[in-house]
């Protein structure tokens, strides 16, 4: 009871004086741009009586009321940073601003060698999961596709196609915006891991952000230094397996003052060999398949920060990216029975691409993060130049002939968005965005049997968004709803055929709720629930009707006539800080309408031929569970678990027949890592993936094993890794078709490989301030 006097004095003082004083900050990683959220903020006396206390929200501020004149003092704590203590003086009524407050990450010193951000962290905010990549996570893999089959609840196939919770319906972005590549699984190889400073997975993003990609997104936010003077890091790394490949990397910086400039050059060739056989169970036939695939990529990324006032930052950028690719493919189609009937197909492709973006934004903040107006203008370009070669041999009626594929695409988006305070725990937040696409795809054979062909596709996005988030006692409530008008122009012109026309007009509104709770500032404990509305349109393979030839025995086209497919996601997650780390687990529901699938059907006229397209099938439900851990077992063991199980039903019809599918995905992911030495440390990876059935298909479980060996040279500086990847050649893609079509399959990429990388870095020897980042809240809807 020592500190009732204490405490009348307080009361007293008030009540003489009538007046109290608000105290208000901000709290950020040390030496980066980044806000530290769900930092505790606790006001004690100089008896060190708690009087008060909150955390930070989502952007790293703080705000306290009510405070009496006096002296005081203000903990700032948060798990893995060094906590700081600061002496507060009220003399009088008004609002104190400290301003921004760093933290430092906690470091293990070995022998005068300073080893910081060593590890990969996991943190949970409202609407997102951030995985800040650590070298434990680099050391995995060289690109962007090796790291991201480490993350809870993402899987990568051996095609580099991604999944998230089970459903390939996701979104990447780079820096919050996706590439006009239609497989992000290509950029995502050009990508060095040790550029990558954080990724972010949103399982369900509010109303502020694009309603596309009806499982989420997945953000790379790539490394960008805030240190003063000239910083420069090198890599390059060897890739052994069938084939070779090679990967390099530079990233220069130079921030004199006020201006911040930074270069990144990466590029990678080698080949790649893919092995495959499809067997006919109706034609007694076997396909027998091997592709190699020469690629060369060279991207450069150029770019700017200006900040004339302490309140405003205009930040430019351009991204060019080239890309050549030599596919050379051999395909047997071998009869068991009637040898004679065998035919073979020799397919050499030449791919060029050219990317562009170009990227302007300004930011006004009036106060912080709390109040400010922003304005984007983003433009991507895409050409690609394709040229295939068809070289048909044996039993077979079709002749040989070569097609060339012109295909350009832009998008242009203009974004604005403004957020205003509406009281000390309440602000609100408004924004509209414009995006205009625009498709030219141009088709030329000299098949006779096949068409001239040109597709020219038109979508324009217009939407708006009003979102409010509160802060009502230990809750953080955010509401908000996006509103959206959907218009679609096609036109497709075959030399032969009717015309065809497609048009849609479509409104559409997308609702998003989150409440989170932590029961108190010194709380382990932090929970939320969320619900959100989203939608995923047809891309661009999926409506172009122009007939490809794949293989000998399959013609893919798409569906002009598809319509988006919508979902409601409702989930609910729960965050456990340990002392040894953390574990997180969460449930969810999706719902989903109109859902687009894959169909096949055999062609009447010709029984050897598989048409493959896409339709819309009625309904797709699933549900499951997940739960992650990141521990540090030991001082020489950290180990990340990941235990996924989803339950999926989907319906549809198929060739008039209503069917419907009902199964169990299990993911297993367990990632250890091991410091043998000072310098020296190992890894351990381990997948499974259980098998899932779709409605024509399931396909096998897979699973596959990796290790590693990393050595840290130069006080940290430097870094040799060494990785065997699936040490036991089990990682495949294997399937089995069950209606309609009745055929079984598996194929194999050379992902037995031994990776060998070299990287070092150096300059940044003098401190700064931090940079102000753009891109607090990074966008997520600049995309097709």
């Amino acid at each position: 009871m020592h500190y009732l006097p204490f405490c009348f004095i307080i009361l007293l003082q008030s009540f003489l004086y009538g007046q109290t004083s608000t105290l208000s900050g901000k709290i950020m990683v040390a030496g980066t741009t980044e806000p530290l959220p769900f930092t505790n903020i606790t006001l004690k006396t100089k008896e060190s009586t708690i009087l008060s206390g909150t955390i930070t929200d989502d952007k790293g501020n703080f705000r306290i009321s009510d405070i009496a004149v006096g002296s005081y003092i203000l903990d700032i704590e948060f798990i893995g940073f060094v906590p700081q203590q600061i002496d507060i003086k009220v003399e009088s009524k008004k609002n104190y601003d400290l301003g921004i407050k760093y933290l430092t990450e906690q470091t293990e010193i070995l022998e005068s060698v300073t080893i910081t951000a060593q590890k990969s962290t996991v943190e949970q905010r409202l609407d997102r999961k951030i995985v800040t990549v650590g070298k434990d996570l680099v050391a995995l893999g060289p690109s962007a596709a090796d790291l991201m089959n480490n993350l809870p609840a993402v899987s990568v196939n051996s095609d580099g196609n991604i999944s998230f919770r089970g459903s390939d319906n996701v979104r990447i972005l780079i820096d919050g915006k996706l590439s006009n590549l239609e497989n992000p699984a290509d950029i995502l190889q050009q990508i060095p891991s040790n550029t990558i400073k954080k990724i972010e997975l949103i399982s369900n993003p509010s109303a502020k952000y694009s309603p596309d990609g009806l499982n989420g997104m997945i953000n790379i936010i790539l490394k960008k230094t805030a240190k003063k003077g000239w910083n420069t890091a090198l890599s390059t790394n060897l890739t052994i397996a069938q084939k070779e490949q090679y990967n390099s990397n530079i990233s220069i910086n130079f921030k004199p003052g006020k201006t911040n400039y930074y270069l990144n050059y990466s590029n990678g060739y080698g080949d790649q060999v893919t092995d495959g056989v499809v067997n006919r169970f109706d034609l007694n036939s076997s396909q027998v398949t091997r592709n190699l695939n020469n690629r060369r990529s060279n991207v450069v990324r150029i770019g700017a920060d200006f900040t004339p006032t302490s309140q405003t930052t205009l930040s430019i950028f351009t991204n060019q990216n080239f890309y050549n690719a030599l596919f050379d493919g051999e395909k047997q189609v071998l009869f068991t029975e009637e040898s004679q009937n065998n035919f073979a197909l020799n397919d050499i492709l030449t791919r060029d691409n050219y990317t562009q973006v170009y990227n302007t934004d300004y930011k006004w903040s009036i106060d912080g993060n709390l109040h400010f107006l922003e304005l984007e203008a983003n433009y991507n370009r895409f050409e690609s130049d394709a040229k295939n070669d068809f070289r048909f041999s044996g039993a077979t009626t079709v002749p040989s002939y070569l097609e060339n594929i012109d295909d350009q695409r832009s998008v242009f988006t203009l974004n604005l968005d403004y957020k205003v305070p509406l009281s000390k725990k309440s602000t609100l937040e408004i924004g509209g965005e414009s995006r205009i696409n625009k498709i030219t795809n141009t088709y030329i054979v000299t098949n006779a049997q096949l068409e001239n062909s040109q597709l020219q596709y038109d979508r324009d996005i217009y939407s708006s968004y009003l979102m409010y988030t509160a802060y009502p006692g230990r809750f953080e409530i955010n509401v908000g709803s996006r509103f959206e008008y959907y218009l679609v122009n096609a036109r497709f012109d075959a030399e032969r055929s009717d015309k065809e026309l497609f048009s849609q007009k479509l409104f559409s509104v997308f609702p998003s709720v989150f409440i989170g709770y932590q029961p108190s500032p010194e709380s382990v404990h932090q929970y939320q629930i969320s619900y959100g509305r989203r939608i995923e349109r047809p891309s661009f393979n999926q409506v172009n009707p122009i007939r490809q030839t794949t293989t000998p025995q399959i013609l893919a086209t798409g569906n002009l006539g598809l319509t988006p497919q919508f979902s409601n996601i409702l989930e609910a997650s729960h965050l456990y800080r340990l002392g040894i780390g953390t574990i997180s687990s969460g449930v969810f529901y999706r719902f989903v309408k109109d859902e687009i699938n894959r169909i096949g059907i055999f062609d009447q006229e010709d029984p050897n031929l598989l048409r493959l397209s896409y339709d819309n099938f009625e309904r797709n439900q699933a549900y499951g569970a997940e739960i992650s851990s990141n521990l540090k077992l030991t001082s020489w063991w950290r180990t990340n678990t990941s235990v996924e199980f989803y339950t999926r039903q989907q319906e549809g019809a198929i060739e008039g027949e209503k069917v419907s599918v009902r199964n169990t995905l299990t993911n297993l992911k367990w990632t250890n890592n091991f410091t043998l030495f000072k310098q020296v440390s190992a890894s351990l990876f381990a997948f499974y993936s259980g098998p899932q059935d779709v409605l024509q298909y399931r396909l096998k479980f897979n699973y596959y094993i990796n290790a590693g060996l990393r050595y840290n040279f130069v006080n940290g500086k430097g870094s040799i890794s060494l990785n065997a990847n699936d040490i036991l050649g089990t990682r495949r893609f294997a399937f089995k078709t069950f209606r309609t079509v009745f055929q079984e399959g598996e194929f194999l990429r050379d992902t037995q490989q031994v990776f060998i990388g070299l990287s070092y870095r150096f300059g940044g020897k003098l401190s700064s301030l931090s940079r102000k980042k753009r891109k607090s809240n990074i966008k997520a809807d600049r995309f097709l």
